[in-house]
This record gives C-alpha cells, structure tokens and sequence, in this order.
C-alpha cells in the first residue's frame, strides 16, 4: 500500500453517463487515472450494480488508492457507498433529499446514451433505504454552488 491516491472514480447524475461533458472536462484538466462507468439509469438497478462494481474496485485495489467522485445523483451514491465501504468520497452538489427526485417520477431520455427509461416510486423508494447510511464519519469534501455547470 502506498497511501498514494492514483485512481479517481467518478459516478455521474440522472439521466447522464461516464462520458459527459463532465467527465471529458476532468480528462483534460487532469492527468489523473479517472474511471467514469456508466452506471445503470435506474436507481433499483444502479444500487446493487454500484455495490457489484465497487466491491470488485476495493479487492482490486487498497481503499487509500482511491476517491470516489460523484455529482448531482452520482453524489448522493458515492455519499453512501463511501460510508459502506469506508473510502474517501469528493460530492459535487450532491443529491441531498430524495423529494427532490419526486417530481421526476415518469419518462426520461439519457442525455449521452439515449435509453428511455422510467423512473418510478421503487427507486425513490430503494434511494430512501440508502439513507441511514449517509452518516459522514470517512473524509469528504463537498463542493456545492447554485448551478449545476
């Protein structure tokens, strides 16, 4: 273990993809080892895909090794899952309350990707459930401004 960060991972927000502008934007400023997968659109199958992909991530490579970085809705999973599997976490104006999401219940088109896809009250729901592990007690840094830009 080297206690060195070499490796960023970054969990984008609703209806977006690890090949944002976003992303792209951190390619080019940094020379950092970024991986930006692109996480299921659906919270009910993000979450267990999240826990799949980071359990895979954290036996790969030591927890001290890495940041997670997620904005909007990526920010509020990589709240949670820096909690589960104590890890440092960047939340860029994280998703904080999910009755922020519940006028967006229905139809939505992926910005990057194109899939249509619903969003329904079983992924508020499952949001609402990753709650009680959002206590912030790991180191995080949270970026927060009036625009999402």
């Amino acid at each position: 273990m080297t206690g060195e960060v070499v490796r960023y991972i970054y969990l984008h927000g609703f209806k977006s993809s690890g090949s944002s502008d976003k992303v792209r934007l951190l390619r080019e400023m940094t020379d950092w080892w970024l991986d930006a997968p692109d996480i299921p659109d659906r919270p009910v199958d993000a979450v267990p895909w999240l826990e799949d992909y980071l359990g895979h991530i954290c036996q790969t490579y030591p927890k001290d090794e890495f940041v997670l970085i997620g904005s909007s809705l990526g920010g509020y999973y990589a709240n949670w899952l820096a909690r589960k599997f104590f890890c440092p976490a960047a939340l860029i104006n994280p998703l904080v309350d999910i009755e922020d999401l519940a006028p967006m219940v229905g139809s939505h088109e992926n910005y990057y990707t194109g899939n249509c896809f619903e969003l329904t009250q079983a992924d508020l729901d499952i949001l609402a459930t990753l709650a009680h592990d959002m206590t912030i007690t790991i180191p995080r840094v949270i970026l927060l401004d009036e625009g999402d830009e």
